[in-house]
């Protein structure tokens, strides 16, 4: 677009030297379309993309605090539970989120136990669930698939990873910048 627009100004140009008023006001408006089109195509460019929403759920506040505001910086709004009694209360009294980071071994209510429960309940069967733990899938009891975890991540964590595994889980870019 921009290369048109740049043809039809060096147009009006040649068409203005040469007398030609006539075609060259058509040559101006061509000009004028192209810059409003290229307006358009920024204007698109720049409308937030829908963020994912996330639930972070680990008893280590530090390592929540650090993992949240990484995706946060990657385009997530995000939320923290401390553990998945903390968790369940959250997913009762908000909008299911789309994806929940989950690890398996906490105080209160552990990672196997909560993902019972959202496998449980109907309303939460749309939420995808990844387990982030030290420990490996067997250890745990929990099973990968639609009745356990959709993913499991192995501690320590890599969140470059982890922010290119959900973007393609989402069929998404993993290039989104925070709006």
């Amino acid at each position: 677009r921009l290369h048109t627009a740049t043809l039809a100004l060096r147009m009006f140009k040649k068409q203005l030297e040469n007398g030609m008023a006539g075609d060259a006001e058509a040559s101006f408006r061509r000009v004028l379309d192209e810059f409003e089109a290229i307006e358009q195509q920024a204007s698109d460019r720049a409308k937030p993309v829908s963020r994912r929403t996330t639930l972070v759920v680990d008893d280590d506040a530090n390592e929540s605090e650090l993992l949240a505001g990484y995706l946060r910086m990657s385009g997530f709004d995000v939320a923290t539970a401390a553990d998945g009694a903390d968790a369940l209360s959250y997913l009762s009294q908000n909008v299911c989120p789309d994806l929940m980071l989950l690890d398996m071994i906490m105080p209160r209510i552990d990672g196997p136990a909560t993902v019972r429960a959202v496998r449980g309940n109907p309303e939460l069967r749309s939420m995808k669930v990844f387990a982030i733990s030290g420990s490996t899938p067997a250890k745990s009891g929990v099973v990968e698939g639609p009745c356990g975890v959709d993913r499991w991540f192995r501690k320590p964590l890599d969140p470059e990873y982890l922010v290119r595994e959900i973007a393609r889980e989402f069929g998404e870019s993993a290039c989104r910048q925070a709006t």
